[in-house]
């Protein structure tokens, strides 16, 4: 009797995805208890992808707009903007838990939602990669894929050592610029230090054209022109528009990434997620600014 008990409940475990209860920290200290991972809505293209490779997928019923990657998510409903959330759209979708990147906002929201009884976690990001793998790991925690997680942070790993040798090794590291978008026909808004695009293009062995303020901000033609970067760098998304407008602008052709034709579109999630994919992407930039040294 006991027995089939036993196996039962192992049955009911797998069947529903239902978990050992366990607890988990919330990035605001919040406790949160997960027993039911069943119905998942992941907030935040990094949280997203995460919960993907970790192989639970299957279990994700909905993602918030930021989210891109992988392909199948473009099958799921959409739960508005990470920064913009409404907690009538998330609890329609009658989630077991919400896993979301510690951006998410608003709080009110949020507070509605835990208050409605759902187990809402915001989970760290930041900008090094012992934030990323903590990330990882953490997920790995919380969703019982333990194993997997630890496959995820060792080959990312691998890529970033591999990089780290060649970056170490260098003489010489080029002026990049990070382009977010074209606010108007003079004005351009660039990544600063501590944002995701500055710490790729470090870690990818290159130096941020603009460190002298955090953030974003917009700055002038005049400024890029001053600047002299050796590459720019944009997000695919924003496509011809923003290339043509960097090479065509009065002055700014003049500048050495231009001259040289040295401008890179990468996909946005695959450059800024700090995801799974971060020591690829790392490799692929690096690659980008350093042909004649990187090997594949």
């Amino acid at each position: 009797m006991i027995r089939l008990l036993v196996l039962v409940l192992i049955f009911f475990t797998k069947s529903f995805n239902i978990t050992a209860q366990k607890v988990f920290y919330s990035a605001d200290n919040l406790e949160v208890s997960i027993d039911d991972i069943s119905r998942i809505i992941t907030i935040g293209g990094s949280i997203t992808e995460t919960t993907f490779a970790l192989g639970l997928g299957k279990n994700v019923v909905a993602t918030d707009v930021s989210s891109n990657y992988p392909e199948e998510i473009f099958k799921l409903p959409k739960v508005s903007y990470i920064r913009s959330l409404t907690a009538e759209g998330i609890l329609s979708l009658n989630p077991t838990l919400v896993l979301a990147s510690d951006d998410a906002k608003p709080k009110i929201v949020i507070d509605q939602l835990r208050d409605a009884g759902l187990n809402f976690i915001l989970i760290k990001e930041g900008l090094e990669p012992s934030d990323i793998i903590s990330k990882i790991i953490d997920l790995g925690f919380i969703l019982d894929r333990n194993i997997q997680a630890d496959s995820i942070v060792q080959a990312i790993n691998k890529k970033l050592n591999e990089a780290r040798i060649i970056v170490d090794e260098l003489v010489k590291k080029p002026k990049v610029l990070f382009v977010l978008s074209q606010q108007t026909p003079n004005s351009f808004l660039v990544a600063g230090s501590s944002t995701e695009a500055s710490s790729i293009i470090e870690f990818a062995g290159g130096i941020n054209a603009f460190d002298n303020f955090s953030g974003y901000k917009p700055v002038t033609s005049e400024s890029l022109i001053e600047a002299n970067p050796d590459f720019i760098l944009f997000m695919s998304s924003r496509g011809e528009s923003l290339s043509h407008s960097l090479t065509e602008t009065s002055m700014i052709n003049t500048i050495t990434a231009v001259k040289k034709n040295q401008i890179i579109s990468m996909d946005g999630n695959f450059l800024l997620g700090f995801g799974p994919r971060f020591g690829e992407a790392v490799q692929t930039l690096l690659n980008h600014l350093h042909p004649d040294v990187y090997e594949h």
